[in-house]
């Protein structure tokens, strides 16, 4: 979404009485914040969060993949409780991708510090796992859609680089249906985190 549009959705929002913004302390722009209109709102649009979870995975079409947009998502939800004290770099390599003419694209997620950076240009840090994809099926994956272990066992997703980190790669990630057991949708998922464990290829 742009900016302006952006900019555009909350004033109606505003008008709406869904939200209310507050100058930021620092003088730069606007904060918003839920109204009790909004607040009341919130059980409804969650609702709608879960029956997507439960009810949408066949409307993710070819055309709706996005593997930007996906790493971002993935940025913004890491795990971080679970990562280890050291400098950890990621490398995502895609294949069958749908936009644009490459059918290939490759990113780097590297995590220190609390902090995500994503680079579209190798870093020329070292590499602790490489997730090789289709791109289609680890969106399904990420989303709760798909298990795991049948993307492993279909050779859709590979993990290659040290065995240990390589096992914890899902848990960072969330990637064995978090998404979908927190919501309520498939308790199952509890007993996939337990068992769900990428083999690794060793380099």
């Amino acid at each position: 979404m742009s900016r302006a549009l952006l900019a555009q959705r909350l004033k109606e929002l505003e008008r709406m009485g869904v939200v209310v913004s507050h100058e930021k302390e620092t003088g730069q722009g606007y904060e918003y914040l839920l109204t009790p209109a909004g607040e009341a709102l919130r059980p409804i649009v969650e609702a709608m969060g879960v029956w997507a979870q439960q009810w949408g995975s066949e409307q993710v079409a070819p055309e709706d993949l996005d593997d930007a947009l996906l790493m971002w998502g993935m940025r913004r939800r890491v795990n971080l409780e679970a990562m280890p004290a050291q400098k950890i770099v990621l490398q995502f390599d895609f294949r069958g991708l749908t936009r644009g003419h490459k059918n290939q694209r490759s990113y780097w997620m590297v995590i220190e510090d609390g902090e995500v950076d994503v680079c579209h240009k190798d870093p020329g840090f070292e590499v602790h796992v490489l997730i090789s994809a289709d791109l289609g099926m680890f969106t399904h994956v990420w989303l709760g859609y798909t298990p795991l272990n049948l993307a492993l066992e279909q050779g859709t997703v590979c993990f290659e680089g040290d065995r240990k980190l390589v096992r914890q790669v899902p848990t960072w990630l969330y990637l064995n249906g978090e998404w979908r057991y927190g919501m309520g949708i498939d308790r199952s998922a509890a007993q996939l985190m337990q068992t769900n464990r990428p083999v690794a290829k060793d380099k």
